[in-house]
């Protein structure tokens, strides 16, 4: 690959960003916050609005233990509207119009006084403003071991598998330890480290900014969770697990080793297992982060496909054979004058392997096409990566600098049946990345002017070899024995984004400019060959630059209650592509004008409801614009578009949501409708031997789809807690397959429910369920799945050190071109004893009755799947839970 243009030096040119100031005059309020006898009340809320529907905060502020409070707002207005809360007396509202005199404002206690004692006796629950305060030991059960198995109980929270948490189905932006980010989105190693009887309470923040000098000015929707760790705390403390099972040798070992300190905070990690629980999500960031930073960065683009070792339903544990290893640590140091200095070292060790047999048929007009395949996959990954942040966290400036990088290197195989034919594949991947990100927050008339700049490096090298030869007839090649994909890539992307805040007429104006360069660069080499000699290969040398520039003058205002808020932005591309085979240039300009409106209210605090709608057109990325044929599986061989795409969107949203915290309900829907239309269609050939081909194709091209999410929450008394969720969608998309036009519309009706029951005392039961129906329309045909996933669990607590467990998980698949119902139920029983307060044994016994396979359904655009699972045999393992 042409390295020079890399090896030159970057010079940075300063990019000139106008942007508005306006001079406004400063006022600011003073008073006490007290009660009807004359009390003062500390931890008061005062907030500051400036219109009468009490939508548009100027400024907040907490009271002090004298119950003052002094609010400095930087908009000239006449009339001021005050909010005050407290946690034990009503909320009351008081309209200001003398700015020169301290104010005296009285709280009343409320009238019901049944409803007074009620929420006093709730004191495993406690408000102040928008934070939530959750008591652990009120929360959490006897069978809680970790942190995250507490906060899995907090209403409206749901935790993936891979750990990331969310609330009201939105991940959470940070986790702090007793205040402090010190993981940075790499919170699992936390969650599932820290032991559930360190952590004091457990904070849930709401419409939460991170940078202090956002507090009171900028409006945030973002949650995030605290924990405090109990004070009389050891000076390390933590969690330990250790497991070893038979007939298959299998081991756990697991220590977490944690240090807090005020100046000084460690986590460190250690695990590794054999009996089938991945590590590689282990360590990994799990949050959004800045969402400016995020449409400035590159794709991760990979061209070739690893072996597939993911995607069951059921538990890793049931059938994923794997060595894996990850060693974390994870250290932050406070310094004079607010500074913080973070460090983290992650390295991780994955080997994995699955067998699994798949059905596929495809449907063709009146006629349907049949894919056997059986597979053994076999991934190797090595994961090293390093990070540094530097933070300065104040009141009147933030400045956070992330710089982070991270090697790579995968190897694979996989054994095949394909429609009767043998075919071994090999797979090779190294992959070396650095990124720096620099977060700059600083105020101009007390309002918020926020930049940001990124730059990103990455380089890879792929292969893939397949024996025998594949796609002989499209690939040159004598007496072809072997087939060798290569593919080399290496990018670098700059990028900068600045906004300023401001209010103009009784409008709040947000102007915004994002900038970004890349370079990104591709070889590729395709050949079929033997033991002795190799053809001329199908190669690629592909080079594209691309600027891309973003303006935004966003606004918000308030009409009659409504809130009202109008993005457009002005999108310019310039794309210089470069073939050096060919020694050809092409260079294009793009010019798209892009909106997104929402309208929203808010009643009484608990109802939500708004409107939405966006008009958007973008164009083709790196990884749709690189010409020449890729062999990206053993299976399948694919074309780009040979010139560039444009894609235009137009989506429309509805949804509403109800949250009342101390009743434990939380409701929402969202109902959305996307229509698209693309320059390109795609060609999609399968051959009788089961291999695919596909090709873009210059037509117009258009998709839809309307979905609709329903998600209720609702927690009964202490001990019942149920979420419940609906999600529809219908997709009507167009294709071409083998030479003939469909127009294909795919339906899925998917309804999951969680329950939780305990008595607190001598029983609890879980379960969870989904039950999912899915529906293929093409053309004149019909294709029907279905499939439920079903887990039950109960516990039986013998005594206060005993408690005995079991559980099923029972799947049912079908699909209408088979007569046959697949039913596999697994059943697991386990045994704890607590004979010390630190100290868990357990003994567990899985797959008790020996199932040997389990069967999943799916569809997706003009075919449906059934996939059969390879389990492992019955196991017994004995193990323990020690806390540090």
């Amino acid at each position: 690959m042409n390295n020079s243009y890399f090896s030159k030096t970057i010079y940075v040119v300063a990019l000139f960003l106008w942007v508005p100031f306006f001079c406004t005059a400063q006022n600011i309020i003073k008073g006490t916050v007290i009660n009807s006898v004359k009390q003062p009340l500390s931890y008061s809320i005062v907030t500051a609005y400036k219109d009468p529907n009490y939508t548009s905060i100027v400024g907040f502020k907490t009271t002090d233990v004298l119950g003052k409070f002094s609010i400095e707002v930087a908009v000239n207005i006449d009339t001021l509207f005050l909010e005050v809360r407290h946690i034990t007396y009503k909320s009351e509202r008081f309209i200001i119009t003398d700015f020169d005199k301290k104010h005296r404002l009285v709280l009343f206690r409320p009238n019901n006084d049944l409803k007074e004692v009620l929420i006093e006796a709730k004191r495993n629950i406690t408000i102040k403003g928008d934070t939530v305060r959750y008591d652990v030991d009120a929360l959490k059960e006897k069978k809680d071991y970790t942190i995250e198995e507490v906060i899995d109980r907090i209403p409206g929270v749901t935790i993936a598998e891979n750990g990331q948490i969310s609330y009201n189905d939105g991940p959470i932006s940070h986790l702090y330890i007793n205040g402090v980010d010190l993981l940075e989105g790499r919170y699992n190693i936390a969650t599932r480290g820290i032991p559930a009887g360190a952590v004091e309470d457990i904070e849930l923040l709401r419409r939460h900014n991170h940078a202090r000098i956002e507090i009171g000015k900028t409006l945030s929707s973002e949650v995030a969770l605290n924990l405090r760790i109990k004070k009389n705390q050891s000076l390390v403390f933590g969690s330990s697990k250790a497991d070893i099972g038979t007939p298959l040798l299998t081991a756990r070992g697991e220590v977490t080793p944690i240090y807090l300190r005020d100046k000084l905070q460690n986590i460190a990690s250690l695990r590794a297992n054999n009996f089938g629980k991945s590590l590689q999500d282990f360590g990994t960031n799990l949050t959004r982060g800045n969402r400016d930073i995020y449409q400035l960065k590159m794709n991760n683009t990979s061209v070739i496909t690893p072996p597939e070792v993911n995607g069951n339903t059921i538990s890793n544990r049931y059938w994923l054979d794997n060595n894996s290893v990850s060693a974390t640590n994870d250290i932050l140091t406070t310094l004079p004058k607010e500074l913080i200095v973070k460090g983290s070292v992650d390295y991780n060790y994955e080997d994995s392997e699955i067998e699994k047999n798949n059905q596929s048929v495809f449907f063709t007009g009146n006629d349907s096409l049949k894919v056997d395949r059986s597979s053994i996959n076999k991934l190797s990954q090595t994961r090293y990566q390093l990070g540094n942040t530097i933070e300065l966290n104040r009141d009147d400036l933030y400045i956070n600098n992330k710089l982070s990088g991270r090697f790579i290197d995968q190897n694979g195989n996989s054994s095949n049946i394909l429609n009767n034919n043998a075919i071994q594949t090999g797979f090779k991947n190294t992959e070396k990345a650095i990124t720096n990100i620099l977060e700059l927050k600083n105020s101009i008339n007390n309002q918020i002017v926020d930049s940001g700049i990124l730059f990103e490096y990455r380089s890879t090298d792929e292969q893939l070899t397949t024996n025998p030869a594949v796609f002989t007839d499209l690939i040159p090649g004598a007496n072809a024995t072997i087939t060798t994909q290569d593919v080399a890539m290496e990018k670098m992307n700059i990028g900068a984004y600045t906004g300023y805040t401001f209010q103009l007429l009784d409008v709040e104006w947000k102007a915004k400019q994002r900038v970004r360069w890349s370079k990104e660069q591709l070889e590729s080499s395709l050949k079929n060959q033997n033991i002795n000699n190799s053809t001329l290969p199908f190669a690629t040398d592909f080079s594209l630059d691309s600027f891309e520039s973003q303006t935004q003058l966003s606004s918000a205002f308030n009409w009659r209650r409504f809130r009202f808020n109008l993005n457009p932005e002005v999108s310019y591309f310039n794309i210089n592509r470069m073939k050096e085979l060919t020694d050809s240039n092409e260079k294009d300009n793009y010019l798209f004008m892009n909106m997104n409106v929402q309208v929203s209210r808010n009643f009484n605090r608990k109802w939500d409801l708004g409107v939405s709608g966006s008009i958007k057109s973008s164009i083709s990325s790196f990884e749709e614009l690189y010409p020449g044929i890729i062999l990206r599986q053993f299976d399948n061989l694919s074309t780009n578009p040979q010139d560039i795409n444009v894609t235009r969107s137009n989506n429309a949203s509805l949804f509403f949501g109800y949250s009342d915290v101390l009743s434990g309900i939380l409701l929402k829907n969202n109902t959305s409708y996307n229509n698209s239309t693309s320059q390109f269609i795609f060609n999609r050939s399968l051959d009788d031997n089961g291999l695919i081909q596909i090709n873009a194709i210059r037509q117009d091209n258009q998709f839809s789809t309307i979905r609709n999410t329903t998600t209720l929450t609702k927690r009964f008394f202490k001990h019942l807690s149920t979420q419940t969720s609906y999600n529809f969608d219908i997709s009507k998309i167009e294709q071409i397959f083998n030479g003939q036009s469909q127009d294909n519309t795919i339906i899925n009706h998917t309804l999951s429910t969680e329950l939780s029951w305990s008595t607190g005392g001598s029983y609890a039961l879980n379960y969870s369920g989904t039950i999912n129906f899915g529906l293929s329309l093409i053309d004149s045909s019909r294709a029907a799945n279905n499939f439920q996933l079903h887990h039950l669990g109960l516990d039986f607590y013998l005594s206060d050190k005993v408690r005995w467990n079991f559980n099923t998980e029972t799947a049912i698949s079908s699909f209408s071109s088979s007569d046959n119902t697949n039913i596999n139920s697994l059943f697991n029983t386990s045994f704890y004893y607590k004979p010390h307060k630190k100290l868990i044994l357990r003994a567990e016994l899985y797959n008790i009755f020996n199932e040997r396979f389990f069967t999943t359904a799916t569809s997706s655009s003009n075919f449906i799947s059934q996939n059969q699972f390879s389990l492992r045999p019955i196991q017994f393992t004995v193990g323990l839970n020690y806390t540090l």
